[in-house]
């Protein structure tokens, strides 16, 4: 990755300014990108791109083991965390009100039925069909954080959903017929 970083930076001095940076501040600004995020997955891609910004903007930097420098990336990977972090948020966001959208609909034919026979019915669905439902309309889970916990991929949980509420449509036919 640092051969990338590298490419982008025009001097040699800024070359080995930037190496220097990398080699001393790469963990600690990871950490504190892992403390904002809370997520490895997102403190690498906050690590990333605090490391593209600081690439493009090294002539900044006058010495990389200076408290100074150490302020600017901590400041640099922290805000890029933050964004990132806003992204996920404004995700989940849509999210919700996606499935805020799909319960009006579901809320109408659930509420055609006895709360009870719901309860059997959800609890005959294959464990694999049941936990993402669940979680998601039970727990208010997005699709991310299911895929998260089951350590699957995110459009295999919605399949999986998709599959447990037609299932669930199914066995509610059944009964009132």
């Amino acid at each position: 990755m640092l051969g990338f970083y590298l490419s982008i930076v025009d001097t040699e001095e800024g070359k080995q300014k930037f190496t220097a940076v990398y080699n001393l501040w790469n963990r600690p600004m990871y950490y504190a990108a892992l403390k904002v995020t809370g997520d490895t997955g997102l403190a690498q891609d906050a690590l990333q791109e605090a490391f593209l910004y600081i690439a493009k903007n090294v002539a900044k930097i006058d010495d990389p083991a200076s408290d100074e420098t150490k302020a600017y990336l901590m400041l640099t990977v922290s805000s890029q965390a933050k964004k990132i972090m806003s992204r996920q948020r404004e995700i989940i966001n849509s999210d919700l009100v996606e499935a805020s959208e799909e319960l009006v609909v579901e809320d109408f034919i659930f509420e055609m039925f006895e709360q009870e026979d719901l309860t059997q019915k959800i609890k005959a669905l294959p464990e694999e069909y049941r936990t993402p439902l669940l979680l998601h309309y039970g727990q208010g889970f997005s699709g991310r954080e299911i895929a998260r916990m089951l350590d699957m991929k995110e459009p295999a949980v919605r399949k999986r959903i998709e599959r447990a509420k037609r299932l669930l449509s199914q066995l509610l036919d059944e009964t009132a017929d």
